[in-house]
């Protein structure tokens, strides 16, 4: 566990600069918000007030700067602890009574939970007292966090699409072939690529596609296989998505059994790597590397930042992994990309005991308000000013050098990012394929995370059932003439359809189906 304490020397240092506010307008806020109260303001005593925040999904490093500067700024000390994302650590606090002043927390199943135990503070009466963090969500995104009338969670703001299929252009050219706009043209470049011994080897061990598959990968889609079943107009197998205006459950649709039999037409021709459920990221780039794998779908941000591209070209210098221009098309629908229609389903939450502690409640809410205010939101996206980035004479964000050294950033932005801008100026580098997969390729919504778990259903226990069950299919250990059975265990065993009825009922609510 991460613990960052910061001392009363290095406060006393940083006070000249922490008192002072950007001069030039940023362009990730609108102007003119009202500020957080200023850092004399958040206690009546000299010695800072003490916040524990539970569950950050990075380590941070001793040398980071960045809290230290926003603690310096509003007079508080933020004891920091990482989980990793591991949700169960805060599952095991929770029980054990010992509950963190702010907490983050995954899934909107698990804040249903927390809420029904009583450990969450309800912001309702709150609002006031963060008018930043008020203004800058949605009603439907409030909505996600509001149960029975009372609002027991903060959102984050959600990120752009990330994903499209990737392809080894250099080996594309050597075949002399062009990026495919069909299943037919994909499994045809997918068997030459098998084939003709690319990477020169001598061994027939190249299977053309791969990727990450599983729960390990539910930021950014199933990896390998969301390609197939988005070109069949349906998103990830154990999603809520809304057809003909009514919520059902992906993996149900008849759409989706055809989405599987496409991919068995591609493992039984030997052009799809057996080991795609046991992949993980690290795995998977040194198969791209090494020469195993010629087509993956995924995110720019695992293939296309610059330390990635020094894995991909590590063995073979002229390779070029780049996202694949043209889009798959079926009957059904096109080849694209799944995402949640929550935005950001991870949310962070306040214990409900510090009405006792006015004070202190007095300090998380001026913290989070302060988050929401331009010169907030700086800090936490892109660094200190002067040192991590520069605002150009038009009010552009600029990053200089040192904002690179802030690898672990993205788990302390804790109300999310001003997305484009955010990548677009850490991440340079790859700016055309950034806009490329935010603005070209067809985003699939899903709905699951806005959906209030039914008492008696076990979503979790769902959504491994039907990956399992899935990757069973896809590999052929359960044949296809058994799907009709497996859908019906869904309903009879899993009683899925208390949980679609309730999706109905929420989305409905949200406005979502009229």
């Amino acid at each position: 566990m991460k613990r960052i304490v910061v001392l009363v020397l290095c406060m006393l240092m940083m006070l000249a600069v922490a008192c002072s506010t950007p001069s030039t307008p940023s362009p990730t806020q609108p102007a003119e918000k009202p500020s957080a109260k200023p850092a004399e303001t958040a206690g009546t005593s000299d010695e800072p007030i003490v916040i524990n925040l539970f569950g950050v999904p990075t380590t941070i490093p001793e040398t980071d700067p960045v809290i230290p500067e926003l603690e310096s700024r509003l007079g508080i000390e933020l004891n920091i602890e990482s989980t990793g994302g591991d949700e169960s650590l805060l599952v095991a606090r929770l029980a054990g009574g010992d509950i963190p002043d702010v907490f983050r927390v995954t899934t909107i199943s698990n804040l249903s939970a927390y809420y029904k135990d009583g450990v969450l503070l309800n912001l309702k009466d709150y609002m006031d007292e963060m008018p930043n963090v008020r203004d800058m969500f949605t009603e439907q995104q409030w909505a996600r966090v509001t149960f029975n009338g009372g609002i027991y969670g903060i959102p984050r703001r959600p990120e752009e699409n990330y994903n499209c299929w990737y392809i080894r252009k250099d080996w594309l050219d050597a075949l002399g072939k062009e990026d495919p706009a069909t299943f037919d043209e994909l499994l045809d470049i997918a068997v030459a690529m098998s084939k003709a011994d690319l990477d020169g080897n001598g061994k027939n061990d190249t299977y053309a596609i791969s990727g990450t598959y599983g729960p390990a990968v539910s930021t950014f889609g199933r990896g390998a296989f969301e390609g197939f079943w988005t070109a069949y107009g349906v998103t990830n197998p154990e999603t809520i998505m809304i057809k003909d205006n009514a919520a059902v459950l992906s993996v149900t649709l008849p759409e989706f059994r055809k989405s599987i039999e496409e991919i068995r037409r591609f493992v039984e021709a030997g052009v799809v790597d057996p080991e795609i459920i046991a992949n993980n990221s690290d795995s998977l780039l040194e198969k791209m590397a090494t020469g195993k794998a010629g087509i993956a779908y995924g995110a720019w941000s695992n293939y296309n930042k610059i330390e990635q591209i020094k894995t991909l070209t590590s063995v073979f210098p002229d390779a070029e992994w780049v996202p694949m221009r043209k889009q798959i098309t079926t009957e059904y629908g096109v080849s694209g990309a799944t995402k949640s229609a929550s935005g950001n389903d991870a949310v962070y939450a306040i214990n409900a005991d510090l009405v006792d502690q006015p004070e202190k409640l007095d300090a998380v809410f001026n913290m989070f308000n302060y988050m929401a205010t331009e010169e907030g939101d700086l800090l936490l996206s892109f660094g200190i000013e002067g040192e991590h980035y520069e605002i150009d004479s038009n009010g552009t964000v600029k990053k200089l050098e040192k904002m690179n050294e802030l690898t672990y950033g993205w788990g302390i932005q804790f109300l999310g990012r001003p997305d484009m801008l955010y990548c677009m100026t850490k991440f340079d580098n790859c700016a055309d394929v950034i806009e490329y997969a935010a603005n070209e390729v067809k985003v699939y919504y899903h709905y699951g995370q806005l959906v209030e778990q039914p008492e008696g259903i076990n979503v979790s226990d769902i959504e491994s059932y039907i990956l399992e069950q899935v990757s069973q299919f896809i590999y052929g250990t359960r044949s296809m003439n058994e799907w009709d059975s497996f859908i019906d265990t869904l309903y009879s065993a899993y009683s899925v359809q208390t949980y679609v009825d309730a999706a109905n009922e929420t989305l409905k609510e949200l406005g979502y189906i009229k």
